[in-house]
Parts: C-alpha cells; sequence; structure tokens
C-alpha cells in the first residue's frame, strides 16, 4: 500500500496565513499540518509516500527531504501548472503501481485508514471515497450510498437547494492504480468533478465508506483556530506532541518564565521561550518556538508562530501572529486578527476583530487598524441569497463594502469590460449604486448608467449594447436593499460566479487599474424611451387600438408608475389609475417588485406567479411561437400535459437560476392575445385548465438542513419517484411535493401540487411533519 498526499494548493481562503508558506507546512501544534498526515499514514502501515506538489515547493522538499527523517520513503512530483487533483496524481503514476491511499496535506483527521482499506478490499472497489457527516455541506462534496455502501450519486459544492444528504466527501481516497488509465497525462483532471462521474456512469464499482472518525477541512482561519481546539480539548486521536505534557499544557525544552506568571490549560508552549513578569497565558493558546513575550501582557485562545516578539502590556485575544513578527508595547489585538508574517506594530496600536494584515507591513504608532492593510478580511460566509445580495444599509452594506464589491465584481470580467447600472428611485440605493460604482471603475471597466431604471430596463440594455454584466439596486419592502447582478445575457449570475466575486470580496483578492486607465461615466438616462419602443415593436398595435381597451393600472414604485401608463398608451390601449376596482376596465395591471413581477385581474381576482406562467404557456402554444418553454421546477405540472398536446416540450429550470420573463412582455403579449381573438380576459381565464397548488414553509436550522434532505431521500416508499433537479421532489401518482432549503433563511421551502387542493394539502402537510419529526431527532 502506498500513499499520496496531495500538497500543491495555494490557500487563497487562509491568506494572509500562506501568502509565503504553503498550505501543508502552516503550524499545527507546532508542527507543519503534513507532518502530522505523515505521522498518520505510517501508523496505518503506509510508509512509501509521495506528495504531488505546485505552490512554494521548495519549502516543503528542504523540510521534509528524502523522508527518512520522519520514517517514511518520500518522494516529489511538481506540477508546472496546475492539473486539478486527479491530474497531479497522474504525475506519479508510475510510483502508484498498488492499490494507493490519496490524502490531502491540509486536512486534520484521525480516520481509520486500515478500516476504510479492509473496506475497500473487501467490496472489490476499483475507489472508495472516505466520507464523513457534515451538519452544512455547501463547501464539499455531496455523496449517497446505498445500503451496501455502493456510491449512487454525488454533487461537488451544491447550493441549499441542491443539498440531498449530509454526507461529504472528505478527499481521502482508496485507488487501484488503473483509474488513472482513464485520462491522459498532461489533462486538467480532478477526481470529484471528473473522475468519480466517469465511474459512476461506466457503473465501475465506486464505494463510499462513512468514517465517524474526526475530520477538519483547514481551509480557513476559523478552521484553522478550531482545529487547535478540538486537539487541545482531546476530540482528536493521535500524538501531536513530542515533549511534557502536565495538567493540560505542553510544554517544549528551554522555557524561561518570569515573576507570576499564569499559565492556563489547556495550552502550548513551544521551544526555546522566554516570558516575562507577570504574563497571562490564557486557554487554547500555542506559542511558537522562540518567541519572547514581555512583561504585564496577556495572551488567550490565540495562535502565535514561531520567532515572534511580544513587547510589555499587550493585550491578544482570539488573533494569529506569524513568523518573525514584532508587536511592541500597549498593543491591543482583537478576536480573529490575523498578522502577516515579518510584520512590524509599533506601540499602542490597536488592531480590531477581523482585520488581515499582509507580510512584511508596518503599522504606525497609535494607529486604529480597522479596515484591512492591503488584503482583506472576511464577510458573511454567504453573501448571496435567491436573487442577489441583500441587507440593511450602513449596516450590512456600506459604502466602502460596495465598493469592495464593486471591485470585486471587476476583477471576474475581461480587461475593458463594459458594464451597466441602474437603481430604484431611493437615496439609499443611490448612495450605494456611486460606492459600487467606484470600485468597478477602479478596475478599469466602463460603465454605462440608466440612472433610475426598472429592472427589465437594465436586462434589455445589457443585450442591447452587448455588455458584460449588469447591476440593478433596489430598496425591498422590509427595508433592505437588493443588489442584483446579470450576465451578459441579461439573465442572473450562476452559483459558480457568485462563489467568485464572493472569494474576491472576502479576500480583497482584484487588481486595481492604473491611473490613464480610469474611465468615465456615462450617462444614459432615457434608454426606457428606447426599452419601451422595444418591447412596442413586438405587438400588433392597430387591432390593439381597434378593441379600445380601457386598462387600470396599479404600481408601488415612483418608477413603475411612471413607466407602465406610458407602456399602455403606446401599446394602444387607454391606462386609467385604479384601485383595484374593475367595473370600468377591462383589465387591471398591478406591477410589483420594481417591474420584476406583474398581476392582472379583473373584479378584484388577480392572477399570481403560478398563473402568469399558465397563461403565458397557453398563449404560446396556441401562437405556435415556440418548440420548447423553459418554467421554473415549481411550476404546475399541468403545463406539461398541455404542451404535449401541442407537440411542444417543456424544459424544467431551477427555481434559483430561472430568469422570469418580461413582465412588459407579458402584459403586451395578453393584451394583444385577447385583442386579436376577440375574447375578455375572463374568457382567457376561463381557458385555463385547473390546478390544485399550495405553498409553505418549516423551520430547519442551517445544521440540519443536509440531515433532514439526506434522512428524507433514504427513506423508501415503492410509491413515490424522487427528483433532484433541485431540492427534492417526491412524486405520488396523484400529484407532487417539492422541498428546498431556503438561501437566506433557517427554513424549508415546500410547494405541494395535487388533483384536488386537498390533496395538495394534505402531501405538503406531511411533508411538513416528516421534517420536523427528522429536525428534532
Amino acid at each position: 500500500m502506498k500513499g499520496v498526499i496531495m500538497a500543491g494548493g495555494e490557500g487563497t481562503r487562509l491568506r494572509p496565513l500562506t501568502c509565503d508558506l504553503p498550505k501543508p507546512m502552516m503550524p499545527l501544534m507546532n508542527k507543519p499540518i503534513m507532518e502530522h498526515i505523515i505521522e498518520l499514514l505510517k501508523k496505518h502501515g503506509i510508509t512509501k509516500v509521495c506528495a504531488t506538489l505546485q505552490y512554494l515547493p521548495d519549502i516543503i522538499k528542504e523540510h521534509f527531504g528524502d523522508g527518512s527523517e520522519f520514517g517514511v520513503d518520500l518522494r516529489y512530483y511538481i506540477e508546472e501548472t496546475p492539473l486539478g487533483t486527479a491530474g497531479s496524481v497522474k504525475n506519479a503514476q508510475g510510483f502508484l503501481d498498488e492499490t494507493f491511499v490519496v490524502i490531502s496535506g491540509d486536512v486534520l483527521c484521525d480516520i481509520d485508514l486500515t478500516e476504510a482499506i479492509g473496506f475497500h478490499r473487501e467490496k472489490g472497489a476499483i475507489a472508495t471515497l472516505v466520507l464523513t457527516r457534515q451538519d452544512i455541506p455547501l463547501e464539499y462534496g455531496v455523496v449517497v450510498t446505498n445500503e451496501e455502501g455502493r456510491i449512487i450519486r454525488f454533487l461537488e459544492k451544491p447550493s441549499w437547494a441542491e443539498v440531498f444528504s449530509d454526507t461529504i466527501n472528505t478527499g481521502i481516497y482508496i485507488l487501484e492504480p488503473e483509474v488513472l488509465n482513464y485520462f491522459e497525462k498532461g489533462q486538467i483532471f480532478d477526481f470529484s468533478k471528473n473522475l468519480f462521474p466517469l465511474l459512476l456512469k461506466q457503473n465501475q464499482p465506486l464505494y463510499g465508506f462513512i468514517s465517524k472518525c474526526y475530520w477538519c477541512d483547514i481551509g480557513n482561519p476559523e478552521q484553522y483556530l478550531q482545529a487547535h481546539r478540538d486537539i487541545l480539548d482531546k476530540k482528536v486521536m493521535g500524538s501531536f506532541w513530542d515533549g511534557n505534557r502536565e495538567k493540560g499544557i505542553w510544554f517544549g525544552e528551554n522555557i524561561v518564565y518570569g515573576e507570576n506568571c499564569k499559565i492556563v490549560p489547556p495550552a502550548v508552549l513551544g521551544n526555546n521561550i522566554r516570558i516575562g513578569n507577570n504574563v497571562t497565558i490564557e486557554p487554547y493558546t500555542v506559542i511558537g518556538d522562540n518567541t519572547i513575550i514581555e512583561d504585564n501582557s496577556s495572551i488567550k485562545r490565540s495562535i502565535i508562530w514561531k520567532n515572534s516578539f511580544i513587547g510589555r502590556n499587550t493585550k491578544i485575544r482570539g488573533g494569529i501572529i506569524c513568523d518573525k513578527t514584532v508587536i511592541k508595547d500597549n498593543v491591543s489585538v482583537f478576536e480573529n486578527a490575523i498578522i502577516g508574517a515579518e510584520t512590524i506594530v509599533e506601540a499602542r496600536a490597536t488592531l480590531k476583530p477581523g482585520v488581515k494584515v499582509w507580510p512584511n507591513k508596518t503599522i504606525d504608532e497609535a494607529h486604529i487598524v480597522s479596515s484591512n492593510l492591503i488584503w482583506g478580511t472576511k464577510s458573511s460566509k454567504y453573501m448571496f441569497g435567491e436573487k442577489g445580495i441583500s441587507g440593511r444599509v450602513n449596516i450590512d452594506i456600506t459604502p466602502e463594502s460596495a465598493a469592495k464589491l464593486g471591485a470585486s465584481l471587476g476583477c471576474q470580467l475581461t480587461k475593458g469590460a463594459k458594464l451597466a447600472v441602474s437603481s430604484s428611485n431611493s437615496p439609499l440605493t443611490e448612495m450605494i449604486k456611486m460606492a459600487l460604482t467606484s470600485g468597478i471603475l477602479s478596475t478599469g471597466h466602463q460603465i454605462l448608467d440608466l440612472g433610475k431604471a426598472l429592472l427589465p430596463v437594465l436586462k434589455r440594455a445589457v443585450r442591447y449594447y452587448k455588455l458584460s454584466s449588469g447591476v440593478h439596486l433596489r430598496e425591498r419592502e422590509d427595508g433592505k436593499i437588493l443588489i442584483e447582478f446579470l450576465d451578459s445575457k441579461g439573465a442572473n449570475i450562476d452559483k459558480g460566479m457568485q462563489r467568485k466575486i464572493q472569494h474576491a470580496f472576502n479576500r480583497d483578492d482584484f487588481q486595481r487599474c492604473v491611473e490613464g486607465e480610469i474611465k468615465r461615466v456615462i450617462n444614459i438616462p432615457d434608454f426606457t424611451e428606447n426599452y419601451i419602443a422595444q418591447v412596442i415593436e413586438k405587438f400588433d398595435v392597430d387591432s390593439i387600438k381597434s378593441r379600445g381597451l380601457t386598462v387600470g393600472f396599479s404600481a408601488a414604485s415612483s418608477e413603475e408608475r411612471k413607466v407602465l401608463p406610458k407602456f399602455l398608451n403606446k401599446l394602444g390601449v387607454t391606462p386609467v389609475k385604479s384601485n383595484n376596482k374593475t367595473e370600468e376596465c377591462d383589465l387591471v395591471v398591478i406591477m410589483e417588485n420594481y417591474g420584476e413581477s406583474v398581476k392582472l385581474g379583473f373584479n378584484e381576482i388577480f392572477t399570481d406567479d403560478n398563473c402568469n406562467q399558465l397563461i403565458n404557456s397557453i398563449i404560446s402554444f396556441n401562437s405556435r411561437t415556440c418548440d420548447s418553454i423553459t418554467l421554473p421546477l415549481h411550476s404546475p405540472r399541468i403545463i406539461e400535459e398541455i404542451a404535449r398536446q401541442h407537440n411542444t416540450k417543456v424544459e424544467w429550470a431551477k427555481i434559483s437560476s430561472y430568469d422570469p420573463f418580461d413582465p412588459f412582455e407579458y402584459i403586451g403579449r395578453v393584451i394583444e392575445y385577447i385583442c386579436v381573438n376577440k375574447i375578455s380576459f375572463k374568457e382567457l381565464l376561463n381557458e385555463l385548465p385547473e390546478y390544485f397548488w399550495t405553498y409553505k414553509t418549516v423551520y430547519c436550522p442551517w445544521e440540519a438542513k443536509g440531515k433532514v434532505i439526506r434522512h428524507l431521500m433514504e427513506a423508501k416508499n415503492p410509491n413515490i419517484t424522487i427528483e433532484t433537479i433541485e431540492g427534492v421532489k417526491f412524486h405520488h401518482k396523484e400529484g407532487c411535493v417539492l422541498i428546498l432549503p431556503d438561501a437566506e433563511k433557517p427554513l424549508c421551502k415546500i410547494y405541494g401540487e395535487g388533483y384536488t387542493q386537498e390533496f395538495a394539502e394534505n402531501i405538503t402537510e406531511e411533508l411538513i411533519e416528516r421534517v420536523k419529526g427528522i429536525r428534532d431527532e
């Protein structure tokens, strides 16, 4: 049995800890993480080991050499360019001539590899993935196995809507050599994204071994701190210390203490440490080798790397201090602050919570560091909700964070890209738009400012001007503002783009342009007129005018109240303000959400989103204008039956990624349809088939969502089929019910549909009770 340690990652989420250090070389209990991995392999009889390297490889090679000092035979394979996890291991194919274990060089675990290897051999597997349970599985690969442990489904880094289990891939694999024959050397290939789906598709024996042992992916500073705490709390099995340990304190050699020192366990002191008088070292503190701590200082729940200096009267609370850092007298370092290597912090300086300082910086005397020095701190773990980023102005979304958000978007676009921005008629959104625009300009892109324009207008502008992106800001009913990001097609950006923006925001990882590349903002205040003209061109205005319809209208925002009657008038109907009473109107239009949604009605009967989908579909079918239509997953399934009657296909899209149809185009289509066909809106509604649908929510904590979905999927019922395009949909003979974990709140959404309203209500309530039962276990 041989071992492969994947040690090539840059560890960008851990910066500034990894600016000049490979992630596997980060100290854990004062030894590189990779040393603990080698100890784990050696414990289970794996002594022939190779490491795949790419980022700063010489640092790893110089430390470990040929491995003899650490009891293993160690060799190295270096990637010149990143090839993916499987592609990097392919480089070692000549060495891997027998069953081998692959493990990341940046994890902390005590997984029983001997047991996992025995499982692999017993099953006759070509590949075995070591799995574990995770309360919030969004950052991992989710895996489903059958009763025998055979893998039947997995998904890499799902959104909440895609979570169907809390069983995740640890990145530890037991593989047979022939798996490396499934792709070519030099090919970019990933185990979880490429190889395992290929093996699954070809029905190869692919198994999952579920371990109950400890496992932690040290992917960010919070997990790095937590890993130390878990070791000190004895949650992890293994030998993590070569020196002495007394009453919960790990002692190195040659430690010098002053008078009245207080060390509260659990704590770790490395070698050659000098501690002054009246120093307090509180629980969960780890002090690296060759560190000096002067009089009257106190350190709590912090990690201090080697060769550092801590001055007098200094307080460090929950911080991480990298190698060769000098912190002078009367300095305060607060929770989750990180100071990069070889930084000098002058006397009386203060580092506020969460601040990150990149290596080789100097912080002036008495300076208060409340934002990052060159590189950035983290924000909310999940910035994006279902529609974009929302929050309260000057609390959740500030001008400073908006500018950084703009730069984070800008760095994802090609050089010299063009974008459009617009906002609602609100001083809050206008202020944040200005800040966000400044951030985009700082990356060298051109901005077209549409001013106070509706969302459909912005979407049209992105396509009309062939732009790379668009950003719309509006004030929501709950007082928060919503920032929506569009792609080059005018649709909401996908999950991959969201992740890129968030990662750049969290790290301040973007390149500012030089002065000469900064562009002026181009103001286009009248594009709404252009938009109306483009939409009107699609319709038979003469036929509409000949009917002489009177259409009432109502809208929440001033921009909607301005645009909607102008559009109706140009369409050929008579617009009148309405209070929802339709005795004198042929139709009433209510516009909401700053032009994103619409209701149509008469006599106080109004359509909802489902009814609109049905009407729009029937008009498309009867007009024979398309061979297929795309609808969100929770739309009434009756549309699919009608589509078959018209030889049309329905494509089901994820709710989170579905781009709703233009509400103005929809209004025009409905009015044109009833005019050309010489019917009333009431008669159009009578053409609709009957359907029964319900929507409810159930409270579900974040940490329980994955467990709930997994248990629901594991339940066997021969009368129910399961669909997992998004969330989990259960199909009964007489209806279906969809459960979807919410991306912004601790709840699950449940959509029920049935052959009667009673059945739709019953299957929805039944699923809610099942969720509550699993949730409360």
